[in-house]
């Protein structure tokens, strides 16, 4: 048996092809995260925290998999930007409402 020597850019094959998008993000998503750490010592809810700290990680993580095509190569940073896009940041949101509703 032979091993398949083509490596496979799953950033590529996803559609991640915009480095400036994601930096965007990341750079407009980085003030939010010092405002909500300042939140989250005055009002001990830190929902809001961890929501833009998983934002600010996933978008610099996607601009590194558009940006390299060896990063894209790389099947975990593929599965870390999906688990912190897709369901992760979900579920925490969806965490959120019944917990402040509670107070």
């Amino acid at each position: 048996m032979s091993s398949n020597p083509e490596k496979i850019n799953y950033a590529e094959v996803l559609g991640f092809h915009s480095v400036a998008a994601a930096v965007v993000f990341a750079a407009l998503y980085i003030p939010l995260l010092g405002w909500f750490i300042r939140q989250s010592y005055f009002r001990p809810t830190y929902v809001h925290f961890v929501l833009v700290f998983f934002c600010t990680t996933g978008f610099a993580i996607r601009a590194v998999l558009a940006g390299s095509s060896t990063a894209g190569g790389n099947l975990g940073l593929v599965i870390a930007d999906e688990v912190l896009f897709g369901g992760a940041l979900m579920r925490i949101s969806a965490s959120q409402n019944p917990t402040v509703n509670f107070d």
